[in-house]
């Protein structure tokens, strides 16, 4: 089974990262819903890209600078509000992938998501090592996946002290491109596959660039539209 995750939500519909986008995106058929969480200055999971407020919210504040109440009442003229990992969890039934970039994260979204009694509706990513070692130790039994952005695979030390169970790079290191970047050596999948680590990948929008990457393996697909895709991989399985 491919796995169809949401990038942000449901982004083209609605503002990345909101209730609204998450919620389209799990009616659209989405298997899991990916986000990204920022700590805010008390401590807070928020639910946001990036370290600061400019580009979305046109306020210039950094998320770790002011606490949640006041990230609250800056961005209060807003149509959208910012939620927090509890309000996704609370608001949604489906898994939950969760980008990390800090290690400073780990352990509260290990405790959000033991009220939730939701681990196992967890996978973490990203490209943070301590990260990881830090989730692998709060979470023993949580999936995570390493975000990759390099032509050079992991070391084996590294996949084996984290029980990864997925490899997350970018589609453009797998697939011929326009781009100017080595792409990893087609070994590489089989490889991981062979220890039991999925492949995931991002971000995909293009039908065709899905067929290509499900048929080098792909376990899971990340894309901002994930009704279209998922919408043209079962009809070609008709």
């Amino acid at each position: 089974m491919t796995i169809f995750v949401a990038h942000r939500g449901d982004p083209v519909s609605y503002r990345e990262n909101t209730l609204p986008a998450f919620s389209a995106a799990e009616k659209a058929g989405a298997h899991m819903l990916e986000l990204d969480v920022q700590l805010s200055k008390d401590g807070q999971c928020v639910i946001l890209h990036d370290d600061r407020l400019n580009r979305l919210w046109n306020v210039d504040a950094a998320v770790e600078d002011i606490t949640f109440s006041e990230i609250q009442r800056v961005t209060s003229g807003d149509p959208y509000d910012i939620p927090l990992l509890h309000d996704v969890l609370s608001s949604t039934s489906i898994p939950l992938m969760i980008d990390v970039k800090d290690e400073s994260t780990i352990d509260p979204i290990a405790d959000v998501l033991a009220a939730h009694d939701a681990v196992a509706r967890a996978l973490v990513v990203g490209g943070n090592v301590h990260a990881h070692r830090r989730a692998r130790k709060r979470m023993p039994d949580v999936q995570l996946g390493l975000t990759w952005n390099d032509a050079t695979p992991p070391g084996q030390e590294l996949l084996r002290e984290c029980r990864f169970q997925y490899f997350n790079p970018p589609w453009w290191l797998l697939l011929q491109s326009d781009l100017d970047v080595q792409r990893l050596d087609p070994d590489v999948v089989p490889h991981m596959k062979e220890q039991g680590i999925g492949l995931s990948v991002w971000t995909v929008d293009n039908v065709e660039v899905m067929w290509d990457l499900v048929n080098i393996g792909a376990d899971v697909i990340i894309s901002n539209r994930v009704a279209d895709l998922r919408s043209a991989f079962e009809a070609r399985q008709k």
